[in-house]
């Protein structure tokens, strides 16, 4: 088998049983949510599903209820594909300033929303 199938076998079993165990998470927790189903609490990115999938029908106002950085997925996807696919090292930095920065402000928003009660 060439290895190019071989990585697409594999690629697609592992999004299978993402699948899988997200839809049994789901049905045993009410949640996909690792963290949540762990600690109890929502994590940073929870709602985020949520909040695309109201945008995407055009609820923007139901889209910031869910999660209020919604917009930032976008600047996410894209500089992790910058840092993973980018040989030159300027570009690599500029990703990694880019993602940690994102982080810094789903935490920051995640505390705040924990902090008014949210859960």
């Amino acid at each position: 088998m060439k290895p190019a199938v071989k990585k697409l076998l594999f690629g697609s079993g592992i999004v299978l049983a993402l699948g899988i165990g997200a839809y049994l998470l789901n049905r045993l927790h009410g949640t996909v949510c690792i963290f949540k189903t762990l600690t109890g609490i929502p994590c940073p990115g929870c709602g985020m599903t949520r909040a695309l999938v109201a945008a995407a029908r055009g609820r923007f106002e139901l889209a910031f209820y869910f999660h209020p950085l919604f917009p930032l997925t976008p600047v996410l996807v894209a500089g992790v594909g910058v840092y993973s696919l980018s040989n030159r090292p300027i570009l690599k930095k500029i990703s990694i300033v880019t993602l940690l920065t994102i982080s810094a402000i789903f935490v920051l928003v995640w505390i705040f929303r924990l902090a008014g009660g949210w859960r």
